[in-house]
């Protein structure tokens, strides 16, 4: 059985417990949670049955006195980089880093140089990739069932209220966790690029509709693939008075794909040139009794990793590091009103300082 720790107890901590607590069984032993506010980890233990669960500040201590073999960082995404830092480069841990990979794109950069110098297996939590639809639209995709694909949509329309981000200091601010595009919308830019391809080109537009943040809480941006195909993408924290969608839509030359839900987790449309090409009944949408099922997914891949592949086969470093570089770039056409390539030059970017 594997030992598992978490970094940061707050709001998304609950779920990744009850994961560990609850639905991997002789898999994963939840050993110890840590945090600066011991609080959150009272918080956390009245709900769950944490007995033999112990408490630590510093997470170096949790990692070397429980001998833990896996550790997943929930900080504030400003913190990722500083905190698996220090892990990679002093421990033989596994490491899973929730959204996104970091802040700023040197940092991510940098992960990928600490990868290719330690053994430690380190994962980017992009857990939408395992969405039924999306698993069986990236099958399609590969198959070539869509033909030729000329554009590709994501929209994020959600709701985060003024409780939300008065919640936490750190919210909504560039040095700790950034606008609605790298906190909620980096999921469906994630999937863009994984299912469509690298980005060539973008060109950005932003606001602050109703947040009162640093950041922004809405942004609508326009790609060019390398494939040659176009791209929207439109994220939003004010949609009032609730959530509308979390979607993707893929047109090509033989079909097109819609895929809905809150975060693309529901078949919306599909249509075929071939009409022997179908969503299974199994395909259409996640488990309706398991709410957890895409995050399960990925522990369960994880697990496969450390106890049968013995490499890391999914989730690396690099592929965190695209999304961080498109976004830097898509802010840096915000401010300067301009169509901007990715070409690896966002370096000094100043989102995250």
């Amino acid at each position: 059985m594997l030992n598992f720790g978490i970094i940061g107890c707050g709001n998304i901590s609950s779920k990744h417990i009850h994961i560990a607590s609850n639905m991997l069984d002789n898999q994963i032993n939840l050993r110890g949670l840590c945090d600066l506010d011991r609080s959150k980890f009272i918080k956390q233990k009245s709900n769950f049955n944490l007995e033999e669960v112990y408490f630590f500040e510093e997470y170096k201590d949790m990692i070397n006195e429980l001998k833990l073999d896996i550790v997943s960082i929930l900080t504030p995404s400003g913190s990722h980089y500083k905190i698996a830092n220090e892990i990679i480069s002093e421990t033989n841990c596994t490491v899973i880093i929730e959204k996104p990979i970091c802040l700023r794109y040197e940092d991510a950069i940098a992960f990928n140089e600490l990868t290719k110098k330690n053994k430690n297996k380190v994962y980017v939590l992009m857990q939408n990739r395992f969405n039924k639809p999306i698993v069986a639209l990236k099958n399609l995709i590969a198959s070539e069932a869509l033909g030729d694909i000329h554009l590709c949509t994501a929209r994020v329309r959600w709701t985060r209220d003024k409780d939300y981000y008065s919640s936490a200091s750190w919210r909504g601010t560039w040095s700790n966790d950034g606008g609605a595009l790298i906190n909620q919308g980096i999921h469906f830019l994630d999937l863009m690029t994984w299912l469509n391809g690298d980005i060539k080109n973008v060109s950005g537009m932003a606001t602050n509709a109703i947040a009162n943040i640093e950041a922004e809480d809405t942004l609508t941006a326009i790609f060019n693939f390398e494939n040659g195909s176009l791209g929207t993408f439109e994220v939003s924290t004010a949609t009032r008075p609730k959530d509308i969608e979390g979607s993707l839509s893929i047109l090509g030359s033989d079909g097109s794909v819609e895929i809905g839900g809150f975060a693309c987790n529901k078949l919306i449309y599909s249509n075929f040139r071939n009409s022997k090409i179908l969503f299974s009944d199994q395909e259409h949408t996640n488990p309706a009794d398991n709410k957890f099922y895409p995050h399960y997914i990925f522990y369960k891949n994880v697990i496969n990793d450390l106890v049968v592949n013995k490499k890391q086969t999914f989730s690396f470093p690099q592929e965190g590091t695209k999304c961080i570089e498109v976004a830097h770039a898509i802010y840096d056409s915000v401010v300067t009103k301009e169509h901007k390539s990715i070409d690896g030059s966002y370096i000094n970017s100043k989102l995250g300082q």
